[in-house]
């Protein structure tokens, strides 16, 4: 079976860093520039009904047949997370089927010395 997860959010916030972790178990390398256009990478997976599920995870702002969708944000930058909550949950409420499920996701919690998010703000 396939499922697609797509990631959004803010340029910067983490996208690209965050799918590549997951997919490969390793740190992605830094760099400076943005990711332009649609990037994917897939994994398999084991649900908890034990069947194998191959995973597509596109950082992308395209929604068809999406599965669900993680909405990021950065915790140290404030429009990240305004956008996140607003022009993001908006965009996806827009284009995405009314039933699909939302996690909003902070990143970068490694710099919490410079969090300007709050965890009760999340909640």
């Amino acid at each position: 079976m396939y499922l697609n997860l797509l990631v959004i959010g803010d340029c910067c916030v983490g996208r690209t860093w965050l799918i590549h972790r997951f997919v490969h178990k390793e740190d992605a390398l830094f760099s400076e520039m943005p990711t332009t256009g649609n990037e994917y990478d897939f994994v398999r997976i084991k649900g908890c009904d034990r069947n194998t599920y191959k995973l597509g995870i596109w950082e992308s702002s395209y929604f068809h047949d999406s599965s669900g969708v993680l909405l990021l944000f950065d915790i140290t930058n404030e429009e990240t997370f305004h956008n996140a909550i607003g022009k993001w949950k908006t965009h996806i409420s827009s284009h995405a089927p009314a039933d699909v499920p939302i996690i909003l996701v902070g990143t970068k919690c490694d710099l919490n010395e410079w969090r300007v998010i709050s965890q009760d703000r999340i909640h």
